[in-house]
Protein backbone atom coordinates (compact mmCIF):
# COMPACT_ATOMS: atom_id res chain seq x y z
CA UNK A 1 0.00 0.00 0.00
CA UNK A 2 2.23 2.91 -0.82
CA UNK A 3 -1.01 5.11 -1.58
CA UNK A 4 -3.31 6.01 0.85
CA UNK A 5 -5.40 3.21 0.92
CA UNK A 6 -7.73 2.82 4.50
CA UNK A 7 -9.91 4.80 5.64
CA UNK A 8 -11.10 4.26 8.97
CA UNK A 9 -14.13 5.62 10.73
CA UNK A 10 -14.32 6.31 14.73
CA UNK A 11 -18.17 5.67 14.72
CA UNK A 12 -19.85 8.84 14.10
CA UNK A 13 -22.67 9.84 12.44
CA UNK A 14 -22.52 12.09 8.89
CA UNK A 15 -21.64 15.26 10.34
CA UNK A 16 -18.67 13.62 12.53
CA UNK A 17 -17.08 11.43 9.75
CA UNK A 18 -17.75 14.81 6.62
CA UNK A 19 -13.91 15.21 6.50
CA UNK A 20 -12.67 11.53 5.97
CA UNK A 21 -15.54 10.59 4.02
CA UNK A 22 -14.59 13.59 1.57
CA UNK A 23 -11.34 12.15 1.52
CA UNK A 24 -12.31 9.15 1.08
CA UNK A 25 -14.64 10.16 -2.46
CA UNK A 26 -11.37 12.15 -3.52
CA UNK A 27 -9.77 9.10 -4.26
CA UNK A 28 -12.51 7.43 -6.30
CA UNK A 29 -12.93 8.43 -9.74
CA UNK A 30 -16.86 9.70 -10.67
CA UNK A 31 -17.36 6.33 -12.71
CA UNK A 32 -16.71 3.58 -10.64
CA UNK A 33 -19.07 1.76 -8.18
CA UNK A 34 -18.52 1.35 -4.60
CA UNK A 35 -19.46 -1.84 -2.77
CA UNK A 36 -21.22 -1.67 0.44
CA UNK A 37 -20.94 -4.70 2.86
CA UNK A 38 -23.46 -3.86 5.96
CA UNK A 39 -23.21 -7.41 7.52
CA UNK A 40 -22.25 -5.97 11.09
CA UNK A 41 -25.66 -5.35 11.28
CA UNK A 42 -27.90 -7.27 13.45
CA UNK A 43 -31.04 -6.67 10.70
CA UNK A 44 -33.43 -7.99 8.38
CA UNK A 45 -33.18 -7.25 4.86
CA UNK A 46 -36.01 -3.97 5.42
CA UNK A 47 -33.14 -3.11 7.76
CA UNK A 48 -30.40 -3.46 5.17
CA UNK A 49 -32.57 -1.00 2.65
CA UNK A 50 -32.14 1.32 5.44
CA UNK A 51 -28.65 0.76 5.80
CA UNK A 52 -28.31 1.59 2.01
CA UNK A 53 -30.08 4.85 2.36
CA UNK A 54 -27.73 5.79 5.13
CA UNK A 55 -24.63 5.24 3.07
CA UNK A 56 -25.84 6.72 0.28
CA UNK A 57 -27.17 9.73 1.54
CA UNK A 58 -23.88 10.18 4.51
CA UNK A 59 -21.38 10.07 1.04
CA UNK A 60 -23.92 12.49 -0.91
CA UNK A 61 -23.14 14.68 1.48
CA UNK A 62 -19.80 14.57 0.85
CA UNK A 63 -19.60 14.56 -2.95
CA UNK A 64 -19.63 16.63 -5.57
CA UNK A 65 -20.94 13.92 -8.08
CA UNK A 66 -23.28 11.46 -8.03
CA UNK A 67 -22.43 8.32 -6.07
CA UNK A 68 -23.03 4.92 -7.60
CA UNK A 69 -23.28 2.24 -4.83
CA UNK A 70 -23.92 -1.61 -4.70
CA UNK A 71 -25.18 -3.31 -1.61
CA UNK A 72 -24.15 -6.68 -1.07
CA UNK A 73 -25.80 -8.65 2.00
CA UNK A 74 -24.38 -12.24 0.94
CA UNK A 75 -20.85 -13.20 0.71
CA UNK A 76 -20.91 -16.43 0.05
CA UNK A 77 -19.83 -17.65 -3.17
CA UNK A 78 -18.11 -14.55 -4.19
CA UNK A 79 -15.09 -14.35 -5.99
CA UNK A 80 -11.97 -12.36 -7.06
CA UNK A 81 -13.30 -11.14 -10.19
CA UNK A 82 -16.87 -10.01 -8.84
CA UNK A 83 -14.77 -7.17 -7.18
CA UNK A 84 -12.06 -6.40 -8.63
CA UNK A 85 -13.39 -3.75 -10.77
CA UNK A 86 -15.60 -2.25 -7.66
CA UNK A 87 -13.51 1.47 -6.89
CA UNK A 88 -13.90 1.07 -3.48
CA UNK A 89 -15.61 -0.91 -0.38
CA UNK A 90 -17.15 0.51 2.29
CA UNK A 91 -17.69 -1.75 5.41
CA UNK A 92 -19.79 -0.76 7.78
CA UNK A 93 -20.51 -0.71 11.61
CA UNK A 94 -22.39 -3.05 13.64
CA UNK A 95 -20.99 -6.15 15.58
CA UNK A 96 -17.23 -6.56 15.06
CA UNK A 97 -16.74 -10.30 15.62
CA UNK A 98 -20.24 -11.03 14.04
CA UNK A 99 -18.84 -9.13 11.25
CA UNK A 100 -15.02 -10.75 11.31
CA UNK A 101 -16.39 -14.10 11.71
CA UNK A 102 -18.93 -13.84 8.35
CA UNK A 103 -15.96 -12.43 6.97
CA UNK A 104 -13.72 -15.69 7.39
CA UNK A 105 -16.87 -17.99 7.05
CA UNK A 106 -17.65 -17.24 3.37
CA UNK A 107 -14.42 -16.92 2.28
CA UNK A 108 -14.23 -13.00 1.79
CA UNK A 109 -11.69 -12.28 4.06
CA UNK A 110 -9.00 -13.81 1.64
CA UNK A 111 -11.00 -11.75 -1.63
CA UNK A 112 -10.78 -8.45 1.02
CA UNK A 113 -7.13 -8.84 1.22
CA UNK A 114 -6.07 -9.30 -2.11
CA UNK A 115 -8.27 -6.45 -2.83
CA UNK A 116 -6.27 -4.54 -0.26
CA UNK A 117 -2.98 -5.90 -1.99
CA UNK A 118 -3.67 -5.13 -4.96
CA UNK A 119 -4.47 -1.09 -4.54
CA UNK A 120 -8.03 -1.36 -4.15
CA UNK A 121 -9.41 1.38 -1.16
CA UNK A 122 -11.28 0.13 1.71
CA UNK A 123 -13.53 2.18 3.86
CA UNK A 124 -14.18 1.34 7.31
CA UNK A 125 -16.98 2.62 9.65
CA UNK A 126 -16.28 1.37 13.32
CA UNK A 127 -16.70 -2.73 13.18
CA UNK A 128 -15.43 -2.28 9.72
CA UNK A 129 -12.46 0.18 11.21
CA UNK A 130 -11.59 -2.61 14.22
CA UNK A 131 -11.29 -5.50 11.84
CA UNK A 132 -8.28 -3.91 9.92
CA UNK A 133 -6.52 -3.72 13.09
CA UNK A 134 -4.64 -6.70 14.80
CA UNK A 135 -7.75 -7.90 17.42
CA UNK A 136 -10.94 -7.23 17.51
CA UNK A 137 -10.57 -8.03 20.92
CA UNK A 138 -11.12 -4.38 21.58
CA UNK A 139 -14.80 -4.67 21.06
CA UNK A 140 -14.84 -7.84 23.82
CA UNK A 141 -17.97 -6.86 24.97
CA UNK A 142 -20.02 -7.75 21.49
CA UNK A 143 -18.84 -10.84 21.37
CA UNK A 144 -22.25 -11.90 23.38
CA UNK A 145 -22.57 -15.40 21.18
CA UNK A 146 -19.19 -16.44 21.90
CA UNK A 147 -17.55 -16.49 18.28
CA UNK A 148 -14.08 -17.87 18.08
CA UNK A 149 -12.47 -15.60 15.61
CA UNK A 150 -10.58 -12.43 16.88
CA UNK A 151 -7.73 -12.09 14.68
CA UNK A 152 -8.03 -8.99 12.24
CA UNK A 153 -6.38 -8.34 9.21
CA UNK A 154 -2.92 -6.69 11.09
CA UNK A 155 -2.87 -3.81 8.37
CA UNK A 156 -1.50 -1.88 10.82
CA UNK A 157 1.87 -3.19 11.68
CA UNK A 158 0.60 -4.89 14.96
CA UNK A 159 -1.65 -2.02 16.15
CA UNK A 160 -5.20 -2.62 17.14
CA UNK A 161 -8.57 -0.21 16.56
CA UNK A 162 -10.49 0.65 19.52
CA UNK A 163 -13.69 3.11 18.21
CA UNK A 164 -16.32 5.43 19.41
CA UNK A 165 -13.42 6.29 22.37
CA UNK A 166 -13.97 8.88 24.69
CA UNK A 167 -11.32 9.27 28.01
CA UNK A 168 -13.71 7.13 30.35
CA UNK A 169 -12.49 3.89 28.38
CA UNK A 170 -8.89 4.53 29.19
CA UNK A 171 -8.35 1.69 31.39
CA UNK A 172 -10.44 -0.64 29.47
CA UNK A 173 -7.78 0.04 26.87
CA UNK A 174 -4.93 -0.14 28.96
CA UNK A 175 -6.33 -3.34 30.56
CA UNK A 176 -6.59 -4.99 27.31
CA UNK A 177 -3.16 -3.88 26.42
CA UNK A 178 -1.79 -5.77 29.15
CA UNK A 179 -3.75 -9.13 28.73
CA UNK A 180 -2.64 -8.91 24.58
CA UNK A 181 0.89 -7.72 24.41
CA UNK A 182 -0.85 -5.07 21.71
CA UNK A 183 -0.40 -1.03 20.88
CA UNK A 184 -3.87 0.76 20.09
CA UNK A 185 -5.09 3.64 18.32
CA UNK A 186 -7.86 4.62 19.64
CA UNK A 187 -10.63 6.64 17.49
CA UNK A 188 -13.41 9.06 19.43
CA UNK A 189 -16.36 9.65 16.56
CA UNK A 190 -15.18 12.88 15.38
CA UNK A 191 -12.10 11.17 14.09
CA UNK A 192 -10.71 9.17 11.23
CA UNK A 193 -7.48 7.70 10.11
CA UNK A 194 -6.22 7.31 6.57
CA UNK A 195 -3.75 4.55 6.51
CA UNK A 196 -0.72 3.14 3.78
CA UNK A 197 2.18 1.98 4.18
CA UNK A 198 4.46 4.96 4.54
CA UNK A 199 2.16 6.99 6.64
CA UNK A 200 -0.88 7.54 9.17
CA UNK A 201 -2.91 10.62 8.58
CA UNK A 202 -5.77 11.65 11.20
CA UNK A 203 -8.57 13.21 9.42
CA UNK A 204 -11.66 14.93 11.43
CA UNK A 205 -12.23 17.37 13.93
CA UNK A 206 -10.83 15.88 17.13
CA UNK A 207 -7.59 14.05 17.59
CA UNK A 208 -6.56 10.25 18.04
CA UNK A 209 -4.81 8.75 20.95
CA UNK A 210 -1.74 6.15 20.47
CA UNK A 211 -1.48 3.37 23.36
CA UNK A 212 1.99 1.47 23.65
CA UNK A 213 2.80 -1.04 25.15
CA UNK A 214 2.93 0.27 28.63
CA UNK A 215 -0.15 2.01 28.42
CA UNK A 216 1.32 5.33 28.14
CA UNK A 217 -1.43 7.73 25.90
CA UNK A 218 0.21 9.62 22.59
CA UNK A 219 -1.95 12.19 21.60
CA UNK A 220 -2.41 12.01 17.42
CA UNK A 221 -2.93 15.90 15.86
CA UNK A 222 -5.77 16.17 13.15
CA UNK A 223 -3.87 16.25 9.80
CA UNK A 224 -0.42 15.34 11.36
CA UNK A 225 1.56 12.79 8.99
CA UNK A 226 2.93 9.79 11.48
CA UNK A 227 5.50 8.11 8.94
CA UNK A 228 5.93 4.58 8.76
CA UNK A 229 10.13 3.14 10.05
CA UNK A 230 10.65 0.79 7.71
CA UNK A 231 13.89 -0.16 9.43
CA UNK A 232 12.27 -1.04 13.03
CA UNK A 233 8.80 -2.44 11.46
CA UNK A 234 6.25 0.32 13.50
CA UNK A 235 4.63 3.57 12.68
CA UNK A 236 6.64 6.72 14.67
CA UNK A 237 4.18 8.19 16.97
CA UNK A 238 7.02 9.95 19.43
Amino acid sequence: MKDANLYLSGGGDSEDSFLLDKSFLEKIKKEENILYIPIAMETDTAGFESCHNWVTNTLSRASNTPIKIEMWTNLYNKSWNDIKDFGAIYIGGGNTFKLLNYLSDTGFISILEKYIVNGGIVYGGSAGAIIMGKSIKTAEDENDKEYKKSDGLNLLSGISIFCHYNSAFDLKIQKYIKENCGEVIALPEKTGLVVSDLEIVIIGYEPAYYFDLNGNITTLEINKKYSYDSSSGFYKFV
